[in-house]
C-alpha cells in the first residue's frame, strides 16, 4: 500500500479564496493528484467532495442568481464523472453508474424548477447530454441492457426538451 499524500502536497494549483468555486477546484485538483499518484482511496474521497460542493453550489444558484462565472452544473458532471472513473477502475460499475445517475437526477431536477433562474435551468440542460453520455458509457462497460440505457437516455431527454419548451411559453409568447 502506497503512502497516503499530505494533503497540502495534493494542492494542484494556487486558488483564490473569494471565488466561489475555490473549494471545488480545489477538492478535483487534490483528487486529480491522489489519482495520478495511485491513491485511489484519497482521489474517491476528494471527488465525492467535490460532488457534495457541486450540489451546494447547484442549490445556492437555484437561490440565487448571484453565482456568476460557476458552473455547478458542469461542475457536479465533473466530480461525478472522476468519481465513477475511481469506481470504475476499481471494477465498481454499479457504484460508478449510480454516482452519475444521481447527477443526472440532480440536474433533471433543477431543470425542473421552474422557481430556479432561467439560466442555471438552461446551464443544466447544457450539461445534461455529457452527463448522459457518461452514465450510458458506464452503464456499457457494465454490460447494461439496450433497453435500460434508452430508458435513461429518454427519461433525460425529455427533461430538457420539457424545460425548453417551457421556457419558450414563457419568455417568447
Amino acid at each position: 500500500m502506497k503512502p497516503s499524500l499530505p494533503r497540502a502536497a495534493a494542492l494542484e494549483v494556487s486558488i483564490a479564496a473569494h471565488e466561489p468555486d475555490s473549494r471545488w477546484r480545489s477538492l478535483i485538483a487534490q483528487g486529480n493528484v491522489s489519482f495520478r499518484a495511485g491513491h485511489m482511496d484519497e482521489a474517491l474521497a476528494f471527488y465525492l467532495d467535490g460532488f457534495v460542493e457541486a450540489e451546494r453550489l447547484l442549490r445556492m444558484a437555484a437561490c440565487e442568481a448571484g453565482l456568476t462565472g460557476v458552473d455547478p452544473a458542469e461542475m457536479l458532471v465533473i466530480a461525478a464523472s472522476n468519481a465513477g472513473n475511481v469506481h470504475m477502475d476499481r471494477g465498481n460499475h454499479r457504484k460508478a453508474q449510480e454516482t452519475l445517475q444521481c447527477a443526472t437526477a440532480l440536474l433533471r431536477a433543477s431543470i425542473k424548477d421552474e422557481t430556479a433562474p432561467v439560466e442555471l435551468r438552461m446551464t443544466c440542460v447544457r450539461n445534461m447530454n455529457p452527463a448522459i453520455n457518461e452514465v450510458l458509457a458506464h452503464m456499457r462497460r457494465a454490460g447494461a441492457e439496450s433497453q435500460a440505457m434508452e430508458e435513461e437516455f429518454k427519461a433525460a431527454k425529455q427533461v430538457a426538451f420539457d424545460c425548453i419548451a417551457n421556457l419558450k411559453s414563457k419568455h417568447f409568447h
